[in-house]
């Protein structure tokens, strides 16, 4: 198996299904796919892709080694966490793992130098199912109502953060397919486009343009797939599958500047969505942009800055138009029912494709009030 003959094999389809695998916990999981993660990565024929200035050399011997040091980091993470009950040693032995101390080469290299970053989207979407919710009642949950913030995938129990999608039939999925009946989405648009922030990238299948990126990929793999693993016990309150991405989204938080980038988020793929199970072609990924300044009430002054969004539009209300999507979408096709289709031809196509056309095109700031574009 050749350097780029590894990143289409199938052991790294992601999410994984630590009980469908015969593990017995997300612990074992975690340890006996990052065993298997190494034999995998020695089962690569010798290559040699050069030099980098920060990363050293790319080739086969020194991705083995830092996908070791990845695989020694999480296990202590979790032991720390899991073993220990300390989540702030579970949080620091993160931050020594993957915190950047200095832009020199160490030997051992920092691992934080193979994480990836992606730029902000110009726009995403969020679904609420609720009765005729507010513009305000479409972003993240407010300071007041603390109380009503669960324990997600990435999130911090109690704390506000903002989760979008890139397209509206993955919100659908998120939400768990609810009915149509107050269903109601918006376009969230970014305000301002800056090339200094980004995302850290945690998507299982990102796109590739130069050797570097696919090299820093398979280097950080383990980190993606143990942030990727389906919950099992999903009506139960502590969910193990939730410790290493609720410690990335806190470690983000707390790192938001990174050289010359200012990292607002998490960009990352569902575990709702198989993509092998065929049908699916585009891109499909989630975004959470926890909250940078708190207040006792009312929502994060600086999310509210950077985005303008739609009034909610009623699924049934739109759907019962005749409309017929033109854009595509960054999803090209879905599996619905084990037919692959089109996406333009699907109900969220058509919801995409509403919210481009005018009256639901108008977008708002936070607080109702309507963007004026002659000031």
């Amino acid at each position: 198996m050749t350097f780029n003959e590894s990143l289409s094999d199938k052991f790294l389809s992601i999410p994984r299904d630590w009980m469908e695998l015969g593990y017995k916990s997300y612990f074992d999981c975690v340890e006996g796919e990052g065993l298997k993660y190494i034999k995998f990565i020695e089962s690569i024929e010798e290559f040699d892709l050069g030099q980098n200035a920060i990363l050293g050399a790319l080739d086969k011997q020194s991705l083995l080694q830092v996908v070791k040091e990845f695989y020694s980091s999480l296990m202590r993470v979790l032991s720390e966490y899991l073993d220990k009950g300390s989540p702030h040693l579970a949080y620091k032995a993160f931050d020594e793992s993957f915190g950047i101390r200095d832009n020199i080469i160490s030997t051992p290299r920092q691992l934080g130098f193979f994480l990836d970053y992606k730029d902000m989207f110009p726009y995403a979407y969020r679904l609420r199912s609720v009765t005729n919710p507010s513009i305000d009642e479409m972003f993240h949950v407010p300071f007041h109502k603390r109380e009503k913030i669960s324990s997600f995938r990435y999130s911090i129990p109690g704390y506000p953060t903002l989760y979008l999608s890139n397209c509206i039939y993955l919100a659908f999925r998120e939400l768990n397919c609810p009915n149509y009946d107050d269903l109601y989405a918006v376009k969230i648009q970014q305000r301002f486009s800056s090339q200094r922030e980004s995302l850290l990238d945690m998507r299982n299948q990102p796109l590739f343009f130069q050797d570097e990126y696919k090299y820093k990929y398979l280097a950080r793999w383990l980190l993606i797939m143990s942030c990727s693993v389906i919950v099992c016990y999903p009506k139960e309150p502590f969910r193990p599958e939730y410790i290493i991405p609720q410690i990335t989204l806190q470690w983000v938080k707390n790192n938001m500047l990174s050289g010359n980038n200012k990292i607002l988020g998490v960009c990352y793929s569902s575990s709702k969505i198989d993509m092998d199970k065929g049908g699916f072609i585009g891109e499909f990924y989630n975004v959470a942009l926890p909250i940078q300044l708190a207040n006792k009430f009312g929502h994060c002054e600086m999310l509210k800055s950077k985005f303008w969004l739609t009034k909610p539009i009623s699924f049934k209300d739109v759907l019962s138009q005749n409309i017929n999507a033109k854009r595509q979408s960054q999803a090209i096709s879905i599996n619905l029912n084990g037919t692959q289709v089109d996406y333009i031809n699907t109900d969220f196509g058509k919801i995409e494709e509403a919210l481009e056309q005018a009256p639901f095109n108008e977008y708002y700031f936070v607080g109702e009030t309507k963007l004026d574009h002659s000031t």
